[in-house]
């Protein structure tokens, strides 16, 4: 097998990230606004709008001073600040889609000083409007936008005790969900078969990021939701918006944002089959606008299968993000999230005249782990994500979303698959391969938003371009008992699962592939 030449970051896009991340934190218009202190002809509020309980910031909330004209909408981290407030005792109205308006206690404005004031927002239970993002790009009241638009809120997955994507989509109307080899798990939508690789017909995004690989498929290995604020699901074609894989709708895992104050949690869970999972996170805010959120998981159990090799899965996931403010009129946020997860690969059963192995040969079980013992599928991925939005004006802002990838899908001595299966023998064919695959995936977007305010409606204009570029390179090798044969057949008996020798294994080179998408 060839050696992993995986170099997670070029030099060259190191040096484009760090220049990224210092325009974000040290621009001139950020340090101005940290070194230039603003005129105040009156008093300023200051603040924060996040969720009852979760303590989630709570976006595009509109906050009024009580009797007048003077309100702001709240950030992406869900903070606030209003200028020219009249100096005296003065209240905060608060209000938000799929939310219950609030009134705030009595605050003390004084003259040139700035006053401090979290508010929390309780779910309003009955109402069916919300602000998703997934179907138009930018946020708009679900009720509005042209699509049908589901979403799953954190809550509803702490409450169901969910740990993976397919767990927390499940109750998702017109939903099909398909696994291969008790992994290879995909999601289709409006009736779309799977056809062959995972998410072909649906796209896969993170915080707006297509999570499509070379294979124009994407994989949701030791994808944990932990992190996850909610999931939209949006049915029907959004390839005008999204391009390739999205004919038949789109996934948008949309992860959370520091909460208002410090929150830290853990989570132990214990279940059949060796089941075990743990989990820890802390959030909560920094000086000058600043908030983080950083969180731990592992997991792993034994499977359901009864016969052949020992099976196990193992996952681990790091997330942390960093969000802030460089001035009043924009925000910005960056993370980084590093997965990888090891997973046994059984095969599927053995079909003979259109009848299950099991059915024909009762000796055989049909929970068998029928693979090489050694078969493993190791997967790991790198993401790095930054995002920049500035209002340019009060009906232009412009976004920036800038994204780093770098995976590797790597199969280990498997035998998954198989031939011909004789019953008066006994024994079935297996052909055994290695395969690595290593690829670093650039993306980056940006758009501006224009909202004409003829008076008529809330239409938007989006201009925006993105580019993505995907380098890479691809190892196959088959192994086989013919120095002269790379796809001779191991002959193995179904009964007793014994494949041949090691010692007698010879590991051929066949296809070593670099190739470079845009």
């Amino acid at each position: 097998m060839a050696q992993d030449q995986r170099n997670l970051v070029s030099q060259s896009e190191m040096r484009s990230l760090l220049a990224l991340t210092l325009l974000l934190i040290g621009s001139p218009l950020g340090l101005a606004a940290r070194l230039s202190p603003a005129v105040q002809q009156q008093g300023v509020v200051t603040g924060t709008v996040s969720q009852e309980g979760s303590l989630q910031p709570i976006a595009q909330a509109l906050v009024r001073v009580a009797g007048t004209d003077n309100a702001v909408t709240t950030s992406a981290t869900g903070q606030f600040r209003i200028t020219n407030v009249a100096p005296g005792t003065r209240e905060l109205q608060v209000t938000a889609l799929g939310y219950r308006s609030v009134h705030s206690a009595p605050l003390s404005v004084s003259l040139g000083s700035d006053t401090r004031i979290a508010i929390t927002m309780e779910r309003e239970p009955l109402m069916v409007e919300r602000l998703v993002v997934t179907a138009t790009k930018t946020a708009q009241n679900s009720l509005e936008v042209p699509a049908v638009v589901t979403v799953v809120d954190r809550e509803d997955v702490m409450a169901r005790g969910d740990v993976e994507l397919v767990d927390a989509l499940e109750g998702v109307p017109g939903l099909m969900h398909t696994a291969q080899a008790n992994a290879f798990e995909s999601i289709e939508l409006r009736g779309m078969p799977r056809q062959g690789n995972e998410f072909e017909t649906t796209l896969l995004l993170i915080d707006g990021v297509p999570q499509t690989d070379s294979r124009n498929s994407a994989r949701v290995i030791n994808l944990p939701i932990d992190n996850a604020s909610a999931i939209e699901v949006v049915n029907g074609p959004n390839s005008a918006l999204y391009g390739r894989t999205a004919i038949g709708g789109a996934i948008n895992i949309i992860t959370g944002m520091p909460t208002a104050e410090p929150r830290v949690s853990a989570e132990l869970q214990f279940g059949e089959f060796d089941h075990i999972r743990g989990s820890v996170s802390a959030s909560g805010p920094l000086r000058d606008g600043a908030g983080y959120f950083v969180s731990w998981s592992s997991s792993g159990n034994k499977g359901f299968y009864t016969g052949g090799p020992p099976y196990s899965v193992e996952e681990n996931s790091v997330f942390a993000k960093f969000a802030f403010t460089p001035d009043d009129k924009s925000e910005a946020w960056i993370s980084v999230n590093n997965v990888n997860s090891d997973n046994s690969l059984p095969t599927a059963v053995p079909v003979v005249g259109g009848q299950p192995l099991s059915d024909i040969e009762p000796r055989f079980d049909l929970f068998t782990n029928f693979n090489l013992a050694t078969a493993i599928y190791h997967q790991e991925e790198l993401r790095v994500t930054a995002n920049y939005t500035r209002e340019l004006s009060s009906a232009v802002s412009f976004t920036n979303t800038f994204s780093l990838r770098d995976i590797q899908y790597k199969f280990v001595e498997s035998g998954d698959f198989l031939g011909g299966t004789d019953i008066v023998t006994q024994t079935i064919e297996m052909y055994p391969f290695q395969l690595q695959s290593d690829e670093e995936i650039f993306y980056d977007e940006a758009r501006l938003a224009f909202t004409p305010g003829f008076g008529i409606g809330d239409d938007e204009l989006l201009i925006g371009a993105s580019i993505e570029s995907n380098k890479g390179v691809k190892a196959t090798d088959f192994i086989t008992t013919d120095p002269a044969d790379p796809f001779g057949a191991f002959l193995i008996s179904y009964l007793d699962l014994a494949p041949p020798s090691r010692s007698v294994w010879e590991v051929h080179e066949w296809a070593r592939v670099r190739y470079r998408l845009r």
